[in-house]
């Protein structure tokens, strides 16, 4: 298990990384709804997707409905919000309601609570048109609770951090948190790390300058540089050595 200092140092990372994400707290919609908004949100302004997400999803009895409406109906109600892809999207909504229900056994997609989130996103990837950055908004700001199983770019994240004890592998460093953390708050815990192994701390290598963790990750402190040298007083510097023409021309005057 984590050491004392390593808990508190994890509570504050968790403090640091919901200030960055978690502005407002807000009630999570279901992970169905989550991408529903995160399809209408491509190319758009929070506030024209939520507009047109309350006329979608208020002008149905529910989902189903929805997915068995007009085209047409659909469009209108998306109108005057989304003024980009219109066709696009609306086609999208459509398929990707179609696709979900379609598989009694995963509609509304709770199916996938308590799994990995490898399984959600290779199921999401094949429904045409959906992108990944939407698949991503959703499982971070859904309610969605997946297994608590770093992926691998979750376990490069823990890694880099630096403040694992040794030989604690990344499953069971998560595992600790149960202890300073609630369910909730331990569920988003993981799906911060896993975002920001997405957004930031890449594999190509991390954008410590943009990291709201920088100050309590290892690699984010060494980013940061060393201080720099004291600049020397002034007359203390060396006159340039004189070049063996200098010498010579000095010699014959």
């Amino acid at each position: 298990m984590l050491s004392k200092k390593c808990l508190k140092t994890a509570q504050e990372m968790f403090r640091l990384l919901e200030r960055k994400w978690r502005k407002e707290k807000k009630a999570r919609r279901p992970l169905i709804n989550e991408l529903l908004f995160a399809i209408i949100l491509k190319d758009h302004s929070v506030a024209d997707a939520s507009a047109a997400y309350q006329r979608l999803v208020g002008g149905f009895v529910d989902l189903n409905e929805l997915r068995v409406s007009a085209f047409k109906e659909v469009e209108e109600l998306l109108v005057p919000s989304v003024k980009l892809n219109l066709h696009e999207k609306s086609l999208l909504i459509k398929n990707f309601l179609n696709q979900v229900f379609f598989d009694r056994n995963k509609m509304s997609l709770e199916y996938y609570n308590g799994r990995d989130m490898d399984e959600l996103r290779r199921y999401l990837a094949k429904i045409d048109g959906m992108e990944e950055e939407m698949v991503r908004y959703a499982i971070f700001h859904g309610d969605y609770f997946p297994r608590l199983d770093p992926t691998a770019e979750g376990q490069r994240v823990v890694k880099r951090m630096g403040f694992l004890d040794k030989g604690l592998a990344p499953a069971k460093f998560l595992a600790s948190f149960e202890e300073i953390l609630t369910e909730d708050d331990h569920h988003r815990f993981f799906l911060m790390l896993e975002d920001l192994a997405n957004t930031g701390c890449e594999l190509k290598g991390p954008r410590c300058g943009e990291c709201p963790a920088k100050p309590l990750c290892e690699t984010g402190k060494k980013f940061r540089g060393k201080p720099a040298k004291a600049a020397k007083p002034a007359g203390t510097e060396k006159a340039p050595a004189e070049g063996k023409k200098a010498k010579q021309l000095a010699a014959k005057a």
